[in-house]
């Protein structure tokens, strides 16, 4: 059955990606966007956070998906960005409950994006589910922000809520993978830190299948959206070299550098968290690419 879905973040890597996936699927797709621009299948309805405004007719639809926001490793965490990271993600959620508690109508399924970022940091080893507890740090809160603010639109509209805590996106079209194959392919492959670091990851295909699975299922709660397949830095790297035909040299660049020239954003790669989507898979979700090999070969 043909479902209306209104998408937040809807221009990003993983939203180009969803609107395809959903017109495949014979949805209807709508976007909010600040500007009023063409967007292949799609609508686009304008708003604008900041100033309090979305355009009218916008949240006449069955499905929200809630991946607005910065881009977490896209320039240095100043005091500046970090508050830009965390406002525009919570932002757009509660003017979205507020319109939808004055309007009286809204979506009755809501799909937010989080983090695994929510999670403690660990090795390889120690796999983390839903129950565990939140994390330390700026990332551990802003997912909590995150999934506090998703909450108040699902609250405003008593709609069903869908969380997913996103690993590490890979696609062939923008995104981490692309930033790592692009040393690799000049010959200049090597780990980050000790390499050791757990890499949870996705492929954007079968993340767009887990957003549109959520409203199709009508599920609640929250969810890890990660392959089941885990790796490490070193692995991914040495995988992302063997697709391409490219050397990896072994000894990794220190982290004392990558903290000398990123400051506390080196976290981000130099931690990581291993997490499990054990819970996804209950629901009858299967992965097209379970494995990083797979994803590599279809992407690269």
């Amino acid at each position: 059955m043909s479902k209306r879905v209104l998408i937040t973040g809807g221009s990003g890597l993983v939203g180009r990606h969803l609107i395809r996936h959903c017109n495949n699927l014979g949805w209807d797709v709508s976007i909010l966007s600040r500007k009023r621009k063409a967007v292949d299948g799609a609508k686009v309805f304008l708003w604008n956070p900041k100033k309090d405004f979305v355009e009218d007719g916008a949240l006449d639809c069955d499905v929200l998906v809630h991946l607005a926001g910065a881009g977490v490793a896209d320039a240095r965490w100043t005091t500046g960005r970090k508050k830009e990271i965390m406002e525009s993600r919570r932002l757009p959620a509660l003017l979205l409950a507020k319109q939808i508690r004055e309007n009286g109508q809204g979506p009755s399924s809501i799909i937010s994006a989080s983090g695994i970022g929510f999670y403690e940091p660990g090795d390889i080893f120690t796999l983390r589910n839903e129950q565990d507890p939140i994390g330390k740090g700026f990332l551990a809160d802003v997912c909590k922000e995150w999934e506090s603010s998703a909450q108040e639109m699902a609250n405003a509209g008593k709609a069903r809520l869908s969380i997913l805590r996103i690993g590490l996106v890979m696609a062939s079209d923008g995104g981490a993978l692309e930033k790592m194959s692009q040393p690799i392919r000049y010959l200049a492959g090597t780990p980050l830190g000790t390499g050791k670091q757990p890499v949870s990851w996705i492929h954007v295909e079968d993340l767009c299948r887990m957003i549109t699975w959520c409203a199709e299922k009508k599920l609640e709660g929250t969810f890890n959206a990660v392959a089941p397949e885990v790796e490490t830095n070193l692995s991914l790297t040495k995988g992302i070299g063997k697709v391409l035909g490219k050397p990896v040299w072994p000894i990794g660049i220190p982290s004392f550098t990558l903290r000398l020239m990123l400051g506390e954003m080196a976290d981000i790669l130099l931690e990581g968290q291993a997490v499990s989507p054990e819970k996804i898979k209950g629901t009858g979700f299967s992965f097209l690419f379970p494995s990083m090999d797979a994803a590599l070969k279809d992407l690269l």
